[in-house]
């Protein structure tokens, strides 16, 4: 028997999740329509993976890299040769053509600082950590998964958990105390070692700052297990509605039209600029065949333009209205 393909509302990662409620559009390219194989990567992307790969490997090597020379000359070859000649090719987007030159300038930077100041923790001088430890549970009744970038022992055989960003902005403190990453990464810990952080930690690379927020509660986890449960609903009955269940839901922060007309509707936001799919958002102007071809697709199921509709959603953290437009004169 071939394996099973898992439904795209049976399985759950905080970058999913967080997908879906940036934008459902952005969720079907990403997770329904196979696009993400099709679709040049925005660059961005490619360097905070590729970062991510630097930082584990510091630890994970056997015996670690020699020197902070030899740590550097291999993120040039990674970068150069491995990422952007052998892994993407023309499968990565670029704004300017001196971006490659621009992220390797970055790269060296941040992991010049990370050689440094992590010496001491790869030598031995305190306590090495854990890094990139997958965990798979079941929350509430639905499977989750999701990768922690580094847990940290500290005093009194207590943890840590730290995540790296590679991104130019900082996020706020409150931003990231609902930050749906973290709750995650929480679950996973219970799971991995059986109890809580101490504290948590962003990491941001660029900068080299730490952002410590505390343990998550029992009230982060309700709230959890209710984005769970409308983005599971809400997926479901787009794709599958063969046993409908959403009117026993009340939506909060998903458009329930979208169900009415089997479709992922687009939410522009300060998300679209570093999105992968533009080219391909019916919000967008089409310039070529392939978006006009998906465009004329994705509007063909629309049967009807929905009233006005508020909800709330968790990014940003206000509310949105939905107008029924114009019809042209």
């Amino acid at each position: 028997m071939g394996r099973r393909i898992i439904p795209p509302w049976e399985k759950w990662s905080p970058s999913k999740l967080e997908c879906l409620f940036r934008c459902p559009l952005s969720f079907y390219f990403e997770y329904v329509s196979g696009m993400k194989e099709k679709v040049p990567q925005g660059i961005p992307k490619v360097f905070g993976t590729a970062i991510h790969h630097m930082v584990e490997t510091f630890f994970s090597l056997p015996h670690g890299y020699k020197s902070l020379e030899k740590f550097i000359k291999t993120w040039i070859y990674y970068w150069l040769e491995y990422t952007l000649r052998e892994k993407y090719g023309t499968r990565i987007r670029m704004k300017n053509s001196d971006d490659p030159q621009k992220y390797l300038a970055t790269g060296i930077q941040i992991l010049k600082r990370f050689y440094i100041e992590n010496l001491p923790y790869r030598t031995g001088e305190l306590p090495k950590p854990k890094v990139e430890k997958r965990f798979d549970l079941i929350f509430k009744g639905i499977r989750t998964t999701g990768k922690i970038d580094r847990i940290q022992p500290v005093e009194n055989n207590e943890v840590e958990i730290w995540d790296y960003k590679t991104g130019y902005k900082r996020p706020g403190e409150q931003e990231l105390i609902r930050d749906i990453q973290f709750s995650f990464y929480n679950l996973g810990l219970l799971k991995l070692v059986g109890k809580d952080p101490i504290r948590m930690r962003l990491v941001h690379l660029n900068t080299g700052e730490q952002i410590v927020l505390p343990p998550k509660t029992e009230s982060d986890y309700l709230q959890l297990g209710c984005w769970l449960d409308e983005a599971r609903v809400y997926v479901q009955n787009i794709l599958d509605p063969r046993q409908p269940q959403w009117k026993d839901l009340p939506f909060r922060w998903l458009n329930p039209e979208d169900i009415k007309r089997k479709t992922f509707s687009p939410r522009p936001s300060s998300f679209c600029g570093i999105c992968d799919y533009d080219q391909l958002c019916r919000e967008f102007r089409p310039r070529d065949e392939l978006r006009e071809w998906w465009i004329r697709q994705d509007l063909s199921r629309i049967k009807s333009q929905p009233e006005t509709i508020q909800f709330d959603l968790p990014f940003p953290k206000k509310k949105i209205s939905l107008k029924k437009p114009k019809s042209p004169r």
